[in-house]
């Protein structure tokens, strides 16, 4: 990764992920937390470089309201898509202190109640002819529920999208000072 880029919460393009007969195409897909303190360097490397035309934010409003809109891509005409959606519930609320059990189970109970919203996202991330980037505040649930199916429906192994959604352990951790659950 560039200098530009490694300021960007969890990205990483999600080509050369192995499929029958190939591989996905590199430098098409990007997946990232939130672009709202994007620097212009790093804006100006993502649509002029890489090409990305589209932002696709899965942001809600009061993430907005905090953190802001991404004015650097917008300033380099960068299409800020939002489709805005949100995988917690009350049942997840009301745990004190969560267990991977307890995500486990809110990502089968948000992937069921959200069918029409993730439907949406992948029908317009499909859409595009230029590269596109999604995410949402930190890169990790909803955005790792949309790379899952976006893998899956591309044809890569279960244990692949595994191995790619446990990165974002990793990746976060240069920014853990922004969150007080880290």
């Amino acid at each position: 990764m560039t200098e530009a880029l490694s300021s960007l919460m969890n990205f990483r393009d999600l080509g050369g992920a192995p499929v029958p007969g190939g591989t996905v195409a590199p430098c098409r897909l990007y997946r990232t937390g939130h672009l709202s303190q994007l620097s212009e360097e790093a804006a100006a490397h993502l649509a002029h470089t890489l090409g990305i035309r589209v932002y696709i934010d899965f942001r809600v409003d009061h993430d907005i309201v905090r953190d802001g809109e991404p004015k650097a891509l917008l300033r380099r005409e960068v299409v800020w898509a939002r489709h805005p959606f949100d995988i917690s519930d009350a049942e997840f609320q009301s745990v004190r202190i969560p267990f991977s059990s307890d995500w486990q189970q809110l990502y089968f109970r948000a992937v069921k109640r959200l069918q029409p919203e993730i439907s949406g996202v992948v029908r317009a991330i499909a859409a595009q002819a230029t590269p596109v980037m999604f995410g949402c505040w930190v890169g990790k649930d909803r955005t790792g529920i949309v790379a899952a199916f976006l893998l899956s429906l591309l044809g890569v192994d279960d244990a692949w999208i595994g191995q790619e959604f446990a990165k974002t352990n990793q990746l976060i951790q240069p920014f853990k000072t922004r969150f007080s659950f880290l």
